[in-house]
């Protein structure tokens, strides 16, 4: 068998089995995206039964709506059971929702002995938020539990404490006690139908994989034999080639000359007398000066702008003196070049050296960075519109209490007219209510308006106000992640920058810690403090996450640099973070590991330090 048909048939095997186990892989997340449709819809299903639940039954309490026979079905676990009901019958029977207990009042919601089995798991696993299980292929059963608050104990609590007609009904179901287990609510639902859909999905994906792979096959077995039939010509071309590159590298000085002018660096050499020896074609390109003009005299100042000679003429007599190169000529750095015209623009250049007697040379490897500064303000702009996305789901966040507070004030408005219990004072506190749940969803929008609107204006502003405006924008998403923020800031700090900036930097540092204490499920914190030390403002940001690794510390404000997965982070945050704070305000950022206490327990996270100096 011809060498190409083997490699050709390792290719294929190859492929197949990559194949295979992408299909594998498919198979399962396919069978695991069945469960989430499930778990997503009886989720959604069952908070749509606790909070029409709460509703009610806070009706009942808070207007003191007798329970007799007109009323009784109204009830929550009357109407709830109407519901589930209502559901079978909408869907074919194969949505089954009940609400039951171990000591229902009603006996048409006794437990069965699988749900008392779901109970005394519910007793014995207090922090279980829910139960979920798949019966078959396509029937799941999910149970959500019920504990007792304080509505409950208005009429589960004592009996002698619940209302009259609660307690001339019903004699059973009393003395619980505050965040005891009162039942459950159990949903089994059938979904064929989507299953039956992925299934026929994963199955027509197998069949384009299998012609694709088929297809794909066959053009790269074409290929081969165009590629083999041509290879004789291929072979002959680059031998041909190779004998002509070999002998140009024969004259080792036109290879040198051809390196240095091909470069796309410009090239400048000098002598141990400071003569320039190299001047390339892009050093010509560059700075506008001819290679007769530079190549053979001591006009090296002549592309160094005014505020660099002295500290240049300087490094390089230190230089000449003892061979050592010392400051910024050791590193690669940024500096500014000049050209003829006399346009100052910036540059990165790197120093190498020989340094014998009388045969020292110093080359510089220069590159304009005009270009690369104008993609450092792109990063910038790319940064700014995660950090607004960012801020969208803030608010997001921010905003659901308020309309929830609205949606919750206007209904039961509705209802106490209904009942004719709507008083004017009931009334009046309600529109308040509701008129200020919208000022301060007006007032989220001014402070993400402020947020986005880009101005990069220099001034004078107060520090505490500007954190303030910064906690508007991402309270919400603290509170939907559980994090506590501890603030300490000075009053009377005014800094001079550029507050929207500032703000970014905030958001990039917050969401650096908050990516890693949802993921804990002990306390979480977020400290912010200011104050001033050595005629510096500082800002601290402070977490208890459980710190940075030590070796990637000296990374995290590299470019680029992340430790999530590519689809969570850019890698640009700390880097834009460390460039507003150094560049931006002439200020200066560190991050390190700290231990510390706290509500008397003891802690571990990140700290960042922002040094700024006073307005």
């Amino acid at each position: 068998m011809k060498q190409h048909n083997k490699i050709f048939i390792i290719f294929a095997m190859i492929l197949l089995i990559i194949m295979s186990t992408k299909l594998y892989k498919d198979y399962h997340a396919n069978e695991e995206l069945k469960i989430m449709i499930i778990q997503n819809e009886v989720d959604s299903l069952s908070s749509f039964i606790s909070a029409f639940r709460q509703t009610y039954q806070k009706a009942f309490i808070d207007n003191k709506i007798p329970v007799n026979d007109k009323t009784v079905h109204l009830l929550p676990v009357k109407t709830i059971k109407s519901m589930g009901d209502m559901f079978a019958r909408t869907l074919g029977d194969r949505t089954t929702v009940r609400t039951v207990s171990n000591r229902p009042r009603n006996i048409e919601n006794q437990a069965n002995a699988k749900e008392l089995k779901v109970i005394k798991y519910f007793n014995e696993n207090k922090d279980e938020k829910s139960y979920f299980k798949v019966l078959d292929h396509d029937t799941y059963y999910y149970v959500k539990p019920l504990y007792i608050t304080n509505h409950c104990l208005k009429c589960h609590g004592k009996k002698e404490d619940a209302p009259l007609t609660i307690a001339q009904r019903y004699d059973k179901s009393y003395n619980y006690k505050l965040g005891e287990l009162r039942g459950i609510t159990t949903i089994t639902i059938s979904k064929k139908d989507i299953v039956n859909k992925l299934h026929i999905s994963y199955m027509r994906n197998i069949k384009i994989a299998t012609v694709v792979y088929i297809l794909f096959l066959l053009a790269i077995y074409l290929m081969i034999r165009i590629i083999i039939k041509n290879q004789e010509q291929y072979t002959k071309n680059l031998e041909e080639k190779v004998i002509k590159r070999t002998q140009e590298l024969r004259q080792e000085k036109e290879h040198i000359q051809t390196v240095i002018e091909s470069n796309n660096n410009a090239i400048i050499a000098i002598d141990w007398s400071g003569k320039i020896t190299t001047f390339n074609q892009k050093a010509e390109d560059m700075f506008g000066w001819t290679k007769e003009e530079m190549i053979g005299s001591r006009n090296l100042l002549r592309i160094i702008p005014p505020k660099y000679k002295q500290r240049h003429t300087e490094a390089l007599a230190n230089y000449f003196k003892t061979g050592i190169l010392s400051g910024k000529l050791d590193n690669a750095h940024q500096a500014e070049g000049i050209n003829k015209n006399g346009d100052i623009f910036p540059i990165r250049i790197s120093i190498g050296s020989k340094f014998k007697s009388k045969n020292t040379i110093v080359i510089a490897n220069i590159s304009d960075i005009s270009q690369e500064k104008n993609q450092e303000e792109l990063i910038h702009q790319q940064s700014k519109m995660v950090a607004m996305g960012e801020m969208i789901g803030n608010i997001a966040h921010q905003w659901r209490q308020p309309l929830s507070v609205i949606s919750t004030a206007s209904t039961g408005m509705l209802l106490q007219k209904e009942y004719g219990t709507l008083t004017d004072e009931s009334f009046n506190q309600t529109c308040e209510a509701i008129n200020q749940n919208a000022q301060y969803l007006s007032n989220t929008i001014d402070d993400f308006s402020n947020f986005i609107k880009g101005d990069r204006q220099l001034e004078t502003f107060n520090l505490k106000k500007n954190i303030n405006s910064l906690l508007h924008l991402i309270e919400g998403s603290a509170k939907a992640n559980n994090i506590a923020l501890i603030l300490d800031l000075k009053e009377d700090i005014n800094i001079k920058g550029y507050p929207n900036e500032l703000s970014q930097c905030f958001i990039n540092i917050f969401n650096n810690s908050k990516d890693v204490l949802k993921e804990m499920d002990s306390d979480r914190f977020v400290f912010i403090t200011t104050y001033i030390n050595n005629n510096n403002v500082v800002i601290k940001f402070k977490d208890n996450a459980g710190g940075i690794k030590e070796e990637i510390i000296p990374k995290i404000f590299d470019p680029y640099f992340t430790t999530k997965h590519k689809s969570k982070g850019t890698g640009l945050g700390l880097h834009m973070t460390y460039n507003l704070i150094t560049d931006g305000m002439k200020g200066s950022i560190e991050a390190s590991n700290v231990s510390f206490d706290y509500d008397g327990k003891h802690y571990y996270g990140a700290q960042f330090l922002i040094y700024l100096p006073i307005g």
